[in-house]
């Protein structure tokens, strides 16, 4: 599995040959040299500002995004899906509050059965969330046939913000790129 915040690989898509070279691998050695002294004597284009030669922004690509959203946890897309649909129905919403318990039912809803324990390791350990050290109130949301419902219910929950769910749902920057070769 791909971390979200990782940023070590370069993704680029490439055009797809349009012919056939059998010799491509004869060709490649004979102009080795010749690329590895361009490498070599070519003018740099970025300063080395960090340990890493490249900042983060300027490795991350539509490419890269496209691989870690695809390179996670069938449990953990799911769960940040559920989260975005509260989002998207309540105009108002900052923040989320929910128990063990209601994501487990969320998810019992969609068809999936997963244990607490696997659940509360995506919670804790992949988006790291802590629970409220106490039991106390606060908004619960239910899935109905006809739309999603809000009650008041007591428990020791998490406090997921906006922020994260658009994140975790690759919603948080605006992909010109992806848009305009769509």
């Amino acid at each position: 599995m791909m971390d979200l915040e990782e940023i070590r690989y370069w993704v680029r898509r490439l055009k797809v040959l349009e012919k056939e070279n059998n010799k491509m691998l004869a060709e490649l050695t004979i102009e080795m040299p010749v690329f590895v002294h361009y490498l070599m004597e070519r003018p740099f284009t970025t300063e080395h500002t960090t340990r890493m030669w490249f900042r983060p922004d300027q490795l991350m690509t539509s490419a890269l995004k496209k691989i870690k959203r695809f390179n996670r946890n069938k449990l953990d897309v799911e769960m940040s899906q559920l989260l975005l649909s509260i989002l998207d129905s309540r105009d108002s919403i900052t923040e989320i509050s929910f128990t063990l318990s209601d994501i487990q039912d969320w998810l019992a809803k969609k068809g999936f059965r997963h244990d607490s324990s696997t659940i509360r390791t995506v919670l804790q350990t992949t988006w790291q969330l802590k629970p409220v050290p106490n039991s106390l109130t606060y908004l619960q949301y239910k899935f109905g046939i006809d739309g999603i419902y809000e009650f008041n219910s007591k428990g020791r929950f998490y406090t997921v913000a906006q922020k994260l769910v658009l994140s975790l749902n690759n919603l948080d920057e605006f992909d010109a790129e992806a848009i305009n070769t769509c």
